[in-house]
């Protein structure tokens, strides 16, 4: 959960108006916080989930639906484009990693 919350404090540590009411924040720490929240309860929850499983299977798997995710929520977050790169990385991705 630490690694999640790294990138959470970068942008409030280049924040000018550092203030503990969220009105005097900037939206990107904001969301950087939130993000890094769920990041650091989505680990904790899949490493209980996949407890049993062997180390050569998680990763993949993570691996995985990390590619997916982020081209999905560059797309509907962001407003990203989903260009002809970003299509054969995700079945390259999905390719190499299900082996």
């Amino acid at each position: 959960m630490l690694s999640g919350l790294l990138p959470a404090l970068i942008p409030l540590l280049m924040a000018r108006n550092i203030s503990p009411l969220f009105d005097k924040w900037s939206v990107w720490s904001v969301l950087a916080i939130v993000m890094a929240l769920l990041n650091g309860i989505a680990v904790i929850t899949y490493g209980y989930a996949a407890k049993n499983w062997e180390l050569s299977r998680v990763v993949p798997i993570v691996l995985t639906l990390t590619v997916i995710l982020s081209i999905i929520g560059g797309r509907y977050l962001l407003g990203e484009p989903i260009t002809i790169n970003k299509i054969i990385g995700l079945f390259v991705a999905i390719y190499f990693f299900s082996r």
